[in-house]
């Protein structure tokens, strides 16, 4: 427990960290919100554990006729991990809503809506049948290696001179991911 709790705990440091860092090149995809759907899950689920197991441990919570020491340490907090997952199946609608995926909502796609129009195919669905184009890019082992040697160059050179890096320099001449009507070519 005592190794679990210390990685916990340098996890959400870093987590932390990392949101600190970088809130503001994501203030408009809301990161604390994110943050805090994911983390509050982790988190709270392993804290109730380890204070459930302490309660049992000390005698505070005793097994009785009905319910046994396993069901004590074991059942109790697997159905409160149910009972808050239904609460948060609810607040991660709202840290990440399907909307901003959906082409059809897309600024470029909203100006482009008159009768008879037909797609253009820079607006369209790209991902293949089923989207096994987009899963096979989306599990593509280069990026997680690329974006590993990125994470130790950073940790190593510093967050000050991240914005030199080729990555940045990609991002800052992409388009930006909810176009408005002068983006449309």
């Amino acid at each position: 427990m005592v190794i679990e709790g210390g990685c916990v705990t340098i996890a959400m440091y870093c987590l932390i960290q990392f949101y600190v860092q970088l809130k503001d090149d994501l203030a408009e995809h809301n990161p604390l919100l994110k943050v805090a759907a994911i983390k509050l899950v982790i988190f709270l689920s392993f804290w109730q554990t380890i204070l459930i197991s302490f309660l049992t441990s000390s005698g505070a919570i005793k097994p009785s006729q009905r319910f046994q020491g396993p069901d004590l340490r074991i059942g109790i907090p697997s159905l409160l991990l149910c009972i808050e997952m239904a609460i948060f199946s609810v607040f991660h609608l709202f840290a990440f809503p399907w909307q901003v995926y959906d082409i059809r909502r897309s600024a470029i796609v909203a100006s482009e809506s008159v009768p008879g129009y037909l797609p253009d195919p820079k607006t369209a669905y790209l991902g293949g049948p089923l989207g096994s184009k987009a899963l096979l890019d989306a599990f593509n082992p280069w990026d997680l290696v690329k974006a590993i040697g990125r994470g130790f160059r950073w940790f190593a050179v510093g967050r000050r001179n991240r914005e030199q890096d080729v990555s940045y320099q990609a991002y800052k001449i992409s388009r930006p991911l909810n176009p408005d009507a002068s983006d449309i070519d």
